[in-house]
């Protein structure tokens, strides 16, 4: 952690979040001052200053929990799209901003420019988002996590996991 960034303050609890999403590796929380309804920052907790300090992948991961958590932003709000920015400018701490965009909104990265003001219903707002996310608690990857899922939500019986278990085995 580095002393003074706000991003390590929130990642230790000593700010409060409205928190989307946690794993022991991303955080994923509602800006306080939104640009738009539904902006979201995915944070990655170890302090890296830039994406060039993770490992591959650590980035790869971090890709698709953006991908996930858009998508989850993008049902639960009903945005036209998400805008996806990576400005490690004036917190030096990897962190991704998705930006909901709705059909009454000027295109153009004017808005970016505007005032913002505080975060409205955030206790709400991410609850809806987080109950939108899709599938799974998390973006699984891994063939025994996805065993794991499944059996978990009565998806496959025991006997279906032990085959699959066997399966990944061999390969």
């Amino acid at each position: 952690m580095q002393k003074g960034c706000v991003f390590c303050q929130i990642v230790k609890g000593e700010k409060k979040v409205h928190i989307i999403y946690e794993d022991k590796g991303v955080l994923v929380f509602l800006d306080e001052f939104p640009i738009a309804k539904g902006h979201t920052l995915v944070v990655f907790k170890r302090h890296c200053r830039d994406i060039m300090e993770t490992a591959p992948e650590e980035a790869a991961k971090l890709g698709k929990i953006v991908a996930w958590i858009a998508h989850g932003i993008k049902l639960a709000l009903g945005a036209e799209f998400i805008y996806i920015a990576s400005l490690c400018e004036d917190v030096r701490h990897v962190h991704f901003h998705l930006i909901p965009r709705y059909k009454k909104d000027k295109k153009g990265f004017g808005h970016f420019m505007s005032p913002r003001g505080r975060i409205e219903n955030g206790g709400e707002l991410a609850t809806r988002i987080e109950s939108n996310l899709p599938i799974y608690s998390e973006p699984i990857t891994d063939l025994n996590e996805i065993t794991e899922a499944l059996l978990e939500e009565g998806g496959i019986s025991e006997e279906e996991a032990e085959k699959i278990e066997k399966i990944i085995k061999k390969k």
